[in-house]
């Protein structure tokens, strides 16, 4: 998770330029830049450990999620790009000219109380990313697409293993000595599930959004694709205020139906529409992760700055985000701001 406030969390923005050339910081360090570096990963959800400005496991493991939420190279260290992401100095890259459209009479949208919500048609192209435009209206909290639909199978227990047989392909998890997808010991070697967990012989998968009440090697600490609808956002959607944890509304423009999710993991910075396998049920999309999804045909809207406490039932996110959806115009403000 980038950090976003004002006040700087980690290298005061007057030293910024000249701190991120120190010396990386790695486990079995300490002192008072492990300490810090421990105050601001707890601060944004990252479970260092305790705070005693030592850098071993629980340390290690809390900079590799945080690396793979925002789109690094996860290897534990903090070293400049990291240091410069953890002070929340990311450069995005630069926005396109914003288009709006020739403003129209605005068309409405009921709601289920019976309100109508007007449709504001005047809207902002505000990224390409993966050839796909991203844009904002006006006066409306969401950042809208249309995409495909690719199937994201992390965070399922049956994800993974060894002999390459899990629900997607092994490939898509890393390779030894650079898993992005399985979660690992200190020493790089993933976790295999044992008798008591979901599916023994099979390795933990994570996701960038985790239930830090668990710990590394406990498949219910990462979002199930089985049992969640979630997506994967690219990383360029943090610049436009994005989050783990904030919820989003997806359609099935082939059949009419919308179902609402969760940003729970981390995605390509050149793809926009990945799914979960639960996300791609619900919408009656093919949810096979190795030959399923959709090329075309899904509208999403993400509604940043909306996280509530996570963990949250599929339930909830249902309600939350069906009231998110209302307040945002529903089907008609998504397709005027798709068109």
């Amino acid at each position: 998770m980038r950090v976003t406030s004002s006040t700087p969390a980690f290298i005061p923005q007057s030293t910024q330029t000249s701190a991120v050339s120190r010396s990386a910081l790695k486990k079995g360090q300490s002192g008072a830049d492990v300490l810090e570096l421990q105050r601001t990963l707890a601060r944004e959800g990252f479970d260092p450990g305790p705070l005693d400005g030592k850098f071993g496991d629980k340390t290690e493991r809390a900079v590799r999620a945080f690396q793979r939420a925002n789109g690094l190279s996860v290897d534990g260290v903090v070293g400049p790009v990291t240091r410069n992401a953890l002070a929340g100095g990311i450069v995005a890259p630069p926005p396109s000219t914003p288009s709006p459209s020739t403003p129209t009479p605005s068309p409405t949208q009921p709601t289920p109380s019976g309100d109508v919500t007007p449709v504001e048609t005047s809207r902002s192209r505000t990224d390409s990313i993966g050839g796909v435009s991203t844009y904002k209206v006006a006066g409306k909290n969401g950042v809208a697409f249309k995409s495909g639909m690719s199937v994201d199978a992390d965070g399922s227990p049956n994800a993974y293993n060894k002999q390459n047989t899990g629900l997607d392909a092994l490939g898509n998890a890393g390779r030894p000595g650079k898993w992005w997808g399985i979660a690992t010991d200190s020493h790089g070697k993933p976790f295999v599930q044992g008798p008591n967990d979901p599916s023994p012989g099979n390795y933990v998968s994570t996701t960038s959004l985790e239930d830090t009440r668990y710990p590394a090697n406990d498949p219910r600490r990462y979002v199930d694709s089985e049992k969640i609808p979630f997506i994967a956002m690219a990383p360029q959607l943090r610049d436009q205020g994005l989050k783990l944890g904030d919820l989003v509304a997806v359609r099935n423009e082939r059949t009419g139906k919308t179902v609402f999710a969760v940003v729970a993991d981390v995605g390509p910075s050149d793809h926009l529409g990945e799914g979960s396998i639960k996300l791609a049920q619900e919408l009656g999309i093919n949810p096979d992760a190795r030959h399923g999804g959709a090329g075309s045909g899904v509208s999403y809207v993400a509604f940043p700055g909306t996280k509530k406490a996570w963990p949250m039932t599929n339930e909830q996110i249902q309600a939350e985000g069906r009231r998110l959806y209302d307040s945002y115009g529903g089907d008609a403000q998504l397709a005027s701001a798709t068109r």
